[in-house]
């Protein structure tokens, strides 16, 4: 679990208000152990009469400072995790620094692979492009050892 405290801190160094929605977002998503939904989160908020716009523009918020990442499942629908480097408190975020992931179709846990298996690959593709590369994210989908038994 991330401490909610960080990511307020995050948010105010960016020059972004915390309201107390705000806060109520940022500490629903920091207790989330598996990758969910804008409505999930809107139903889990909703009593506390936080409106369905500011759960949605919060995730966005957290999405572009990096704190969030957007997942796909194989359900289709749009859910969100936090980031690596949120998890790991690491604040670098250089074209070379980044996270590929390994998704369960099941249960939604991800893993983060140590390194980058398309690195090479990136390096060649630029070079026969022509373009200058500024990212990528590759996310490989099985099936988890706990969902496989």
């Amino acid at each position: 679990m991330v401490d909610a405290l960080h990511l307020t801190e995050i948010i105010k160094q960016k020059g972004f208000r915390l309201t107390i929605a705000r806060q109520n977002v940022v500490d629903m998503v920091c207790k989330s152990l598996y990758p969910f939904t804008a409505e999930e989160m809107y139903a889990q908020l909703k009593e506390q009469g936080i409106g369905r716009a500011t759960v949605f523009r919060t995730l966005k918020l957290l999405q572009e400072l990096d704190v969030l990442v957007r997942v796909h499942l194989e359900e289709g629908c749009q859910h969100y995790q936090l980031s690596a480097a949120t998890i790991n408190a690491s604040h670098c975020h250089t074209e070379d620094h980044h996270h590929d992931r390994i998704i369960c179709r099941h249960c939604g846990e991800i893993s983060y692979l140590d390194e980058c298996p398309m690195k090479t690959n990136v390096n060649e593709i630029a070079k026969r492009s022509g373009y200058r590369i500024q990212g990528h994210h590759l996310d490989l989908y099985g099936v988890c050892r706990g969902c496989d038994k």
